[in-house]
């Protein structure tokens, strides 16, 4: 997979991504291997590495009902009455705390060797139920659906002799957490902590009581009595749905029940998935690098949505490595399932139970993967190939039982392989200085700082260099600077900027556009305006895009039309009038199936506003009324610019009280249009 990313940075679209990718592909590479090495040799026993990899998953479903409870203030922690935690998203929370709650399961039947071991196994009993109730209250309907599914192939694999005792344990820990769902619930809505840490503690105390319970019938059952036990857990389950879908909230029972192929989330996914597999045919064999689709989706889309991710990591994966990253992957997935197949000899109970239950953990994660973007977070990343590394390593012969000396060569090569692992996180490390150093520039711009902005850009930069936004923005810097002290030399720098942060990132509409701002701003016309017909093909289903490009179209024309270049601005009053013709069409294009919240409408106040300048300095001031009128249903900005056109064509008409009535309104509205409205009214009214 390393190898895939690397090679797909020689084509990609976004090298700055294209990098970080590799990056992260290296970071989670190193720690499958360092988890294979590390469980081959045998230093730790299988029932620390479950317990390692339960902790995290664990802490999370705690400080995300923390934060639901309100103990502390967290950034999308908590999304309405949504759990996200630190993770931040609730459905990449569910896909880790699934795996969370196997391994706390699997955790809570095995050793049984020593009186301490009841302990642990209360202590993981409790942390699977706080899991699977956490996970509930994420409200995430593919997280639900992937439960039972993972939950399902953990107890398939595990060996005969514990699959009863897990198979119990899974199904008390969903009781316990379905039993205080109502009350977290109600908590979360209502904005009662003691209600939330009260639904923690009943879930907890629950399910180290059903786990007891169930580990002191197995002891002395008969295989009649089993079958007891086992009606009463599917009859304490479906009582406890009962009894959640009678008291829990009513928003958190009907996102729960909304589960279907006609589902808004449903049909984006599929959307977007479809997209991403014509990306993948246009770049079949390396793909389109690392973060490609970010900047290519908007091309390839058939009306307007706006996503980062495709939110199924398998078609992501194909359309950034391609043919190559495909076989990788299917090589790699191979591996793990013929893993689970597996029947170590000469291995104990608790390491085949411990072994077999990380790799279903990390397949849960991929599985979840297949409707979300799990695997591009780096921290889900790490966890779900350790956690698949750890359970290969730990079915594979142990070094240990052969010779001291192979024991020491595998945690040699095991050391040798963490080492790419931390080379890639200290330079993720050095992204992160960066990102500081940009939302510093922001921030000194935002408080007028233009020279602490100018020097956090050029930190940011040395940090991050393949970033394109970050030139742009530092292009702009120097151009203001240029303008204001006369420095040529400073301007040339500015262009420079603005070429290598187009250069970086020319496929994505963002940076394009910004691309055009700047270059007019400092005088480049034509390749200003050449960025905004960029624009136009770059993202067509987006009104804003037409917008933007007609306000440049006017501006440009305004200055050829000022300076005596009447033919060069005839052709783009023309061009601004084609928009609306442009914008129709491609609407007209959107498929009839499409939902119907994506429908593009034919025409917009932002747009109706220069197309009404345009057809005004054209000729057609009876055009431009229509498209005048249009625009006063805008924001206050572009209802001014109405304003001041419906005020130049009262003067046309020689109503001069109604013309100042309207200068006057579009003025007060916003009187930052002065500028343009005199040289509109220049222009269409020389006489004045």
């Amino acid at each position: 997979m390393v190898l895939a990313f690397i090679i797909s940075t020689i084509v990609a679209v976004n090298p700055r991504e294209a990098v970080q990718a590799v990056l992260r592909q290296a970071a989670m590479f190193g720690l499958l291997t360092v988890g294979v090495g590390l469980a081959r040799s045998r230093t730790l026993p299988p029932g620390t590495w479950l317990a390692a990899l339960s902790l995290p998953p664990t802490l999370t479903a705690l400080l995300g009902a923390a934060a639901a409870a309100g103990v502390f203030q967290y950034r999308d922690a908590l999304l309405g009455s949504r759990i996200a935690s630190t993770l931040q998203y609730p459905n990449t929370l569910a896909a880790f705390l699934t795996a969370g709650a196997i391994l706390a399961t699997a955790l809570s039947v095995a050793y049984r060797d020593r009186p301490s071991d009841r302990t642990i196994r209360s202590v993981a009993s409790a942390a699977a139920g706080l899991n699977l109730l956490v996970l509930i209250h994420t409200q995430s309907r593919g997280g639900l659906l992937v439960l039972p599914v993972a939950f399902a192939l953990f107890i398939a694999i595990v060996p005969r002799q514990v699959r009863l005792r897990a198979t119990l344990a899974a199904g008390t820990a969903v009781v316990a957490a379905l039993l205080a769902t109502p009350l977290m619930g109600r908590g979360i809505v209502e904005k009662e902590p003691q209600m939330v840490f009260l639904s923690l503690l009943i879930t907890a105390l629950a399910s180290v009581a059903f786990n007891s319970l169930t580990d002191s019938i197995m002891t002395r059952a008969t295989k009649l009595s089993m079958q007891s036990v086992i009606v009463a857990v599917v009859v304490l389950f479906m009582a406890a749905v009962a009894a959640t879908a009678r008291f829990a909230p009513t928003a958190l029972v009907t996102r729960l029940a909304r589960v279907g192929l006609a589902e808004r989330s449903v049909l984006e996914r599929l959307t977007w998935a479809r997209d991403g597999l014509a990306i993948l045919q246009d770049h079949l064999l390396f793909g389109v690098g690392g973060g490609g689709w970010a900047s290519l989706y908007f091309q390839y889309q058939q009306f307007e949505y706006w996503t980062s991710q495709v939110h199924n990591d398998i078609v992501q994966v194909a359309l950034e490595t391609g043919l190559i990253g495909v076989a990788a992957f299917s090589f790699f997935l191979v591996a793990v399932v013929r893993a689970l197949k597996i029947e170590p000899e000469g291995v104990s109970d608790d390491r085949h139970l411990a072994a077999k239950a990380l790799l279903a953990a990390g397949l849960a994660i991929i599985l979840h993967s297949a409707i979300d973007f799990n695997l591009s977070l780096m921290a889900i990343g790490l966890f779900t190939w350790t956690a698949l590394g750890v359970g290969y390593g730990l079915l594979m012969p142990g070094t240990s039982e052969s010779s001291r000396r192979a024991r020491d060569s595998v945690v040699a090569l095991t050391l040798w392989h963490l080492i790419p692992a931390l080379v890639a996180l200290v330079a993720a490390g050095t992204l992160l200085i960066a990102d500081r150093h940009g939302e510093k520039a922001v921030s000194a711009l935002e408080q007028g700082d233009l020279s602490a902005g100018r020097e956090h850009f050029e930190a940011a930069i040395r940090f991050d260099p393949l970033r394109a936004s970050y030139r742009i923005d530092l292009a702009q810097i120097y151009g203001n600077v240029a303008r204001q002290t006369g420095d040529g030399q400073l301007l040339s720098v500015a262009y420079q900027q603005a070429r290598r942060g187009l250069e970086l990132d020319p496929q994505n509409p963002k940076i394009v556009g910004a691309y055009g701002v700047v270059a007019l701003q400092n005088g480049w016309i034509d390749e200003g305006l050449w960025a905004f017909r960029r624009t136009l093909d770059l993202h067509p289903y987006y009104i804003a895009t037409y917008e933007n490009a007609a306000r440049a179209f006017m501006t440009v024309a305004l200055h050829f039309l000022e300076t005596g270049r009447k033919t060069e601005a005839a052709d783009l009053l023309t061009e601004t009038q084609a928009l609306q013709t442009r914008l129709q069409e491609r609407s007209q294009s959107i498929p009839p199936d499409a939902p119907r919240w994506r429908q593009l409408v034919n025409n917009s106040p932002g747009l109706a506003v220069w197309v009404g300048q345009a057809k005004l300095l054209a000729g057609d001031p009876e055009g431009a009324r229509r498209e005048f009128e249009v625009a006063l249903g805008g924001p206050p900005g572009i209802k001014a610019g109405a304003l001041a056109g419906l005020a130049i064509l009262s003067a046309l008409d020689g109503d001069e009280t109604r013309a100042k009535e309207l200068r006057d309104e579009a003025l007060r509205l916003d009187p930052r249009i002065e500028p343009d409205f005199l040289r509109l009214q220049a222009l269409v009214l020389p006489e004045r």
